[in-house]
């Protein structure tokens, strides 16, 4: 499981980076919204992921997955503001909350550049058509996680 976040981890800062480059150097690269899993408490992997990100010059603003409608109207208001790619995470249940997040950007015609899930739910929605990349990582054996979307 260790391994497998290290791997997400460069995978995710690598795709950012690439993002990154669409932009001016003078100016912030963009926006991440990390969403915990159903344990908010112990998910810390989110939150070190999250120290990564803004290590590229991303801004991120992790929150739990209960939260994800309110996010995605402050990451709405925050695109029409100031347009700057967005990049949706989560873990497991956040994982779902991510792709909800999507959902609710694409019926605000608002893009998303990158959706990354860890093991989410089996009952996941498909990825919408405003997601530009998407990456899917799950354990196929995980009984609860391992959705493949569409």
């Amino acid at each position: 499981m260790l391994q497998i976040r290290r791997i997400a981890a460069i995978l995710i800062a690598v795709c950012l980076a690439v993002i990154a480059t669409q932009v001016t150097a003078a100016e912030p690269h963009g926006r991440a919204y990390p969403f915990r899993g159903m344990i908010d408490v112990i998910d810390w992997g989110m939150d070190q992921l999250a120290e990564r990100i803004s290590h590229t010059g991303v801004a991120a603003n992790i929150g739990s997955h209960l939260m994800w409608r309110s996010v995605a109207d402050q990451a709405i208001s925050d695109y029409r503001r100031d347009p700057k790619p967005i990049t949706a995470i989560g873990h497991s249940i956040g994982g779902d909350a991510a792709v909800e997040f999507a959902e609710r950007l694409e019926s605000a015609h608002v893009p998303v550049s990158l959706l990354v899930t860890y093991d989410p739910n089996r009952f996941a929605h498909s990825v919408p058509a405003n997601v530009h990349r998407y990456i899917n990582l799950y354990q196929s054996s995980n009984v609860l996680g391992g959705g493949d979307l569409a």
